[in-house]
């Protein structure tokens, strides 16, 4: 139904102050270098914050995790990356 969030998974919804915040994190499906194709290997996690419309008069905020990864291939000029995430959060949105 919603194929931008496929590979995630929510992990808690808490209220706070008038305010829905919704923890989801990225699933560990094997994630491969834009470089060289590889697959990576964790190298730690980035966390985003991003605002949605408001839900019943309550503002929403949803607090993505996902993993930055390092390119196991020797030489590779992507040495680390971030876990892409189309349709759901592109850079800087």
């Amino acid at each position: 139904m919603f194929p931008q969030l496929a590979g995630l998974a929510i992990g808690s919804v808490q209220l706070r102050a008038g305010t829905i915040v919704v923890h989801v994190a990225s699933t560990d499906a094997p994630v491969v270098c834009p470089g060289c194709g590889t697959a990576g290997r964790v190298h730690g996690h980035v966390d985003r914050q991003l605002a949605d419309l408001p839900v019943g008069g309550q503002r929403v905020l949803v607090r993505l995790r996902f993993r930055r990864l390092r390119c196991a291939t020797i030489g590779c000029e992507r040495q680390t990356f971030r876990e892409p995430l189309p349709g759901l959060a592109g850079p800087y949105g």
